[in-house]
């Protein structure tokens, strides 16, 4: 996209070609007389000039934890988001926000590999916030209408994104889980051993 169609498209623009239209539509129902002109500029800097303080998408910053990193993802990244991508997001950060204590103990106890928290970490200070922030660049509108080489729109396209992340971190909760259901069913199994041994000698 050139910077002459996201200027056309963002919502500055829009906002401000919507309020100078009001006033030329005034204008030929006779409801302005003189002056329209100066009116419509008027009204399309009015409607303009608030999207243009808006300050461009915050950049994930470097070095942060997993936990800092949930907490950016959740206060500066997920209220940007279109609606329908916010609960996919939302469900990401809640699982893996939910698994990391948890993997750290399983890691330490020798149940998994410390592979498996790297991977986890990769998924939320790098991959996670690429998808976010590469969209947060476009302007909103242009997201919601422009079409891919796929048939997509960018908007739906990180809704692919995002649900294929999602995908990702249940796989890993999965065998996160089997691995501690299998180490219950080995503590089980050793429990009753030693309770059947106990009887036997009773």
């Amino acid at each position: 996209m050139n910077s002459v169609q996201r200027f056309l498209l963002s919502n500055g623009n829009i906002a401000g070609s919507a309020a100078a239209l009001a006033v030329t539509v005034s204008y030929l129902a006779g409801l302005i007389d003189q002056g329209w002109g100066l009116l419509a500029v008027g009204a399309y800097a009015a409607g303009f000039l608030p999207f243009a303080f808006v300050g461009k998408p915050v950049h994930m910053p470097e070095g942060l934890s997993t936990a800092e990193a949930l907490e950016w993802l959740r206060t500066s990244a997920m209220p940007r988001l279109p609606q329908n991508a916010r609960p996919i997001l939302s469900d990401i950060i809640a699982r893996v926000d939910g698994l990391m204590p948890r993997l750290k103990e399983m890691e330490e106890q020798g149940i998994v590999e410390a592979s498996s928290r790297a991977l986890l970490k990769q998924t939320v200070v790098r991959l996670l916030p690429d998808a976010v922030e590469t969209y947060l660049r476009l302007p909103a509108t242009y997201a919601k209408v422009k079409t891919l080489e796929d048939g997509k729109t960018p908007q739906q396209l990180l809704i692919d994104q995002l649900a294929m992340l999602q995908t990702h971190v249940h796989s890993l909760e999965d065998n996160l889980l089997s691995a501690d259901i299998n180490s219950m069913l080995a503590n089980g199994k050793f429990l009753q051993e030693k309770f059947q041994q106990g009887i036997a000698l009773n």
